[in-house]
């Protein structure tokens, strides 16, 4: 038996990511390689949904770079935006934005977003100007999946994760 571990690539070119993903499997007897000392993929246009998303980017690493590859697709549901923007996060303030960039869309939004009670506007139709109902409404729990697939086989998701924010 030769001592060389297997080699499993990551797909994100998020260097946090990436740095979290090794951390929490360390105790795994795996070589957990980036995309940068992998090569190149191209990945499939993302859509709005946490599991095919991650299945994609998976497949698409695994086929295209002939090893395993680990992938997953995360993102915020904010209560008072009706869940968004869910998957779309990472581009919820335009293609591309950093998630700082993102913030002051979600903020314009968040802040005219209609509230009724019994078929009026409410005062709770301004959340920010009333601290117990802007608390309610800023619930926004992350979700996501995780993938593992090999090239050319089947691609194994994990059950749904789930992670609301302390005090939530």
């Amino acid at each position: 038996m030769s001592g060389a571990r297997p080699r499993v690539v990551v797909a994100t070119s998020n260097a946090g990511k990436l740095r979290e993903f090794r951390e929490i499997l360390a105790d795994l007897d795996v070589e957990w390689v980036s995309l940068a000392e992998a090569g190149k993929v191209d990945f499939p246009e993302e859509g709005y949904d946490y599991e095919a998303n991650a299945v994609a980017k998976a497949r698409a690493a695994a086929d295209q770079l002939g090893l395993p590859a680990l992938a997953d697709d995360s993102g915020l549901e904010v209560e008072g935006l009706e869940g968004a923007p869910g998957p779309g996060s990472a581009r919820y303030g335009g293609e591309g934005p950093t998630p700082p960039g993102a913030w002051p869309t979600s903020f314009r939004r968040w802040r005219t977003w209609p509230v009724t009670r019994g078929g009026r506007a409410s005062s709770a139709s301004r959340p920010w100007r009333h601290r117990r109902a802007f608390s309610r409404w800023r619930t926004a729990p992350v979700r996501a999946r995780f993938v593992l697939s090999r090239p050319g086989g089947e691609a194994l998701a994990t059950t749904p994760c789930s992670r609301s924010p302390a005090g939530a």
